[in-house]
């Protein structure tokens, strides 16, 4: 089975072009101190619902920070090189040495017999193409856009590692957040004009960055 869904953003580094995902402990991090998906596509037999993954191999960021808060970390066999950066990433020394860091390197992830492999849009079309046809289940997460498209991809997430009420729990404390700071927010007048500049890169309308700082007044 192969399941698509929805997360991340373009930036610039000191390590070249690479994808940069927004984490959602970034997102409630911002807001007082934290992916519209599409709709779930799956490829193969449905008709029974399988056990929860207990081997998750992720390949993206997002779903490194996403599964910290969905399953133990017994669960993950792997996750992305990027997890211990803490240029880019919420995570740096969250997850235990013992766990691997990979890159999308198809012969290493079937070598650890994953019964999840969590991807994202921006992996190679040729990794992607394979990964396919080995018949390893995959999440793939798309770009994401809005804090909608956030809480969406959590909760899809959740559905296929078998933890919804946990990820219903961490989108029910975005919105109580979110409902804090429109209130303590109502009676600003201050309305700062902001640039958010990351090693070249710019947020604008329609981005995860340009909601966030527009909900922040």
């Amino acid at each position: 089975m192969m399941v698509f869904n929805d997360d991340s953003i373009a930036t610039h580094g000191r390590r070249g072009t690479i994808r940069r995902q927004v984490p959602v402990g970034l997102i409630l991090l911002v807001l007082l101190t934290g992916l519209p998906g599409r709709r779930t596509l799956c490829y193969g037999d449905t008709s029974t619902k399988p056990a929860p993954p207990q081997r998750i191999c992720s390949v993206t960021l997002a779903t490194d920070e996403m599964l910290t808060a969905l399953v133990e970390p017994e669960r993950v066999v792997a996750v992305t090189s990027l997890v211990d950066d803490a240029g880019i990433s919420n995570l740096s020394g969250r997850y235990p040495t013992s766990i691997p860091r990979i890159h999308a390197d198809l012969e290493k992830i079937i070598a650890l017999h994953p019964d999840l492999v969590c991807v994202a849009s921006y992996n190679s079309a040729d990794f992607l193409e394979i990964l396919r046809k080995s018949n390893l289940p995959v999440f793939r997460h798309e770009d994401i856009h809005t804090f909608v498209g956030v809480e969406q991809g959590m909760i899809a997430l959740g559905e296929q590692v078998g933890a919804l009420e946990r990820a219903k729990a961490v989108v029910a404390e975005m919105e109580r957040r979110l409902s804090k700071l429109r209130a303590e927010l109502a009676s600003s007048t201050a309305r700062p004009r902001v640039l958010f500049w990351s090693g070249g890169w710019i947020a604008g309308r329609n981005t995860t960055i340009g909601e966030m700082i527009e909900r922040a007044g």
